[in-house]
């Protein structure tokens, strides 16, 4: 009763009488849980939250008994009590504030991520035109200005481009960077991002049938005119026989 009237009878909140409610509300789940009745509790115990999430606004306070009434109505299982209006509130406040919560973070992420793309983006658009300029370019600028933890395999050691990707794939994967909260972590963290981004998209150009470096290119070149060549050759021999 004294909810209800806090919550519908008066124009302006009651604050007190909301005090008054859920003082109610706790001695009665203090007596559910005393006398083992679970249902009361639970119905209780979301009371409570609504008035602490909805009128009171206190979200991190609302939220262990939204999940004590969630989790009392588990154990009332095989009774199911999931159209119950109760619960049907409770879970609904719990969503909103989880939602809330995710969509808080990821507004903190995105200025945190602002401020170090500001301070990276020359070395991220001198990355840039190294990869346009070809694998071995890239792979080679990586070595000399990133070196990777484990040391990457040269074209000199017969390694294939393919395979060399993949190990820098690997190497240059964002969790390889040591965890830190300092700014010199942070920077390492989203460079190596991006760079990976950049291999990501070599990667999947070669697996379109692009060719990794212009010696590869080259070399097939060659190999083609030789052997147009050659068949020319044959021709004009054919001609004089």
């Amino acid at each position: 009763a004294g909810l209800r009237r806090a919550l519908l009878e008066d124009e302006v909140l009651d604050v007190e009488a909301l005090w008054d409610a859920m003082d109610d509300f706790k001695q009665a789940m203090i007596l559910a849980s005393r006398d083992k009745y679970a249902l009361h509790e639970a119905i209780a115990s979301s009371k409570i939250g609504v008035i602490l999430y909805k009128c009171l606004k206190m979200k991190d306070r609302s939220r262990k008994y939204f999940a004590n009434a969630i989790q009392l109505a588990l154990s009332l299982q095989p009774v199911d009590v999931s159209q119950e209006e109760w619960y049907k509130e409770a879970s609904l406040c719990e969503q909103e504030i989880q939602r809330a919560a995710v969509q808080e973070e990821a507004k903190q992420e995105h200025l945190r991520r602002g401020k170090y793309m500001d301070r990276l983006k020359p070395e991220f658009d001198v990355l840039d035109a190294k990869k346009a300029q070809g694998f071995e370019v890239f792979v080679s600028f990586l070595l000399n200005n990133y070196p990777p933890p484990r040391a990457m395999p040269t074209s000199e050691e017969k390694q294939s481009s393919k395979k060399r990707l993949l190990f820098a794939i690997r190497a240059y994967h964002p969790d390889k960077v040591p965890d830190g909260s300092d700014d010199e972590s942070k920077c390492k963290f989203y460079l190596y991002e991006h760079i990976a981004k950049l291999l990501n998209d070599i990667y999947e150009q070669s697996e379109k049938g692009a060719t990794l470096d212009a010696t590869s290119t080259e070399d097939e070149g060659k190999e083609g005119k030789a052997d147009e060549e050659e068949e020319n050759e044959k021709e004009e021999e054919g001609m004089f026989v």
